[in-house]
């Protein structure tokens, strides 16, 4: 009929609807992917001033490594994921319960380290984590009393490892299950009363050690540390237990150490297992200091 408007049936808007929309895709018009969320990773970080954190290690793969090993890029990805993090007791601060906070996902180099920031100031210093796999809870450290039987074990480990007889002084103690076996293990902290300063020379009784009693007794005792007499454990280094907690959540709770020596400081961590103290880490010497303009 003339005049008369022809109607296009709705399939055809639809589908030319549909066309442009594969059109754009095709194009490059889509918005890019964003970064897949990394899985099994925790990071531990050691606050040192109210709104700073140095990023200390970094555990991807099984595996416990140096934040600068790990790489800043692959820092800022967990980052951008999870900001949150747990402030752990800490033994040397005198905290005994844990704290949260919150990471801004800044981090920047700084000498040898990576510093992450925080959003608002912490309300104490001492070791901090975060787990992609949810988040983490601090062992308590419950000390007791320091036994007979504690001297006596200390006592014998550095008469048969140095041959030197010494009586201890022990610290702390704690007991708490390391291997979750059921059982209550005995956490001793001893070292030698003159290192506490620094003493310019090392003697043959000399010692600073970190020793588990295991909660069965068939198993024996098992130590790290220093001892001057033995030429298999003589590197001058005293030995600092400061929290406990199963930082990348595998089940098996790491020992946080602080190690002074004559470089200047580290942070090791542990596992027990198998009546056995293992080293999973150790951060390089000097650490949290930068070296002078020229040096």
């Amino acid at each position: 009929m003339t005049g008369q408007r022809r109607m296009l049936p709705v399939q055809y808007f639809l589908g030319l609807a549909i066309s442009t929309i594969e059109l754009a895709c095709s194009s490059g018009a889509a918005p890019p992917a964003r970064e897949p969320e990394p899985a099994g990773v925790a990071v531990l970080f050691d606050l040192r001033t109210e709104l700073e954190a140095n990023v200390v290690a970094v555990s991807s793969s099984a595996t416990w490594r140096s934040a600068i090993t790990f790489g800043r890029e692959s820092i800022d990805q967990v980052l951008a994921h999870h900001r949150d993090y747990t402030l752990l007791p800490s033994v040397a601060v005198g905290t005994s319960a844990a704290a949260d906070g919150k990471l801004t996902g800044s981090v920047r180099e700084q000498c040898y380290d990576l510093i992450a920031e925080l959003t608002k100031p912490s309300p104490a210093y001492g070791f901090a984590a975060l787990a992609t796999k949810g988040p983490i809870r601090p062992q308590r450290l419950e000390p007791v009393a320091v036994r007979p039987e504690h001297i006596a074990a200390v006592a014998n480990i550095i008469r048969e490892v140095s041959h030197v007889e010494v009586e201890p002084v022990i610290e702390r103690a704690y007991e708490m299950d390391l291997d979750g076996d059921q059982r209550r293990d005995v956490v001793l902290q001893a070292t030698h009363p003159d290192l506490n300063e620094s003493p310019t020379e090392y003697k043959p009784e000399y010692y600073s050690l970190l020793v588990v009693l295991p909660g069965s007794e068939a198993e024996q005792p098992a130590f790290e540390g220093y001892l001057q007499g033995s030429p298999d454990h003589d590197f001058f280094m005293v030995l600092a237990l400061d929290a406990v907690a199963d930082l990348d959540l595998d089940g098996t709770p790491e020992l946080l150490v602080r190690a002074r020596h004559p470089e200047g400081s580290q942070t090791r961590l542990f596992h027990y297992g198998g009546a056995q103290l293992s080293e999973v880490f150790h951060s390089v010497g000097g650490e949290g200091e930068c070296p002078e303009e020229g040096q």
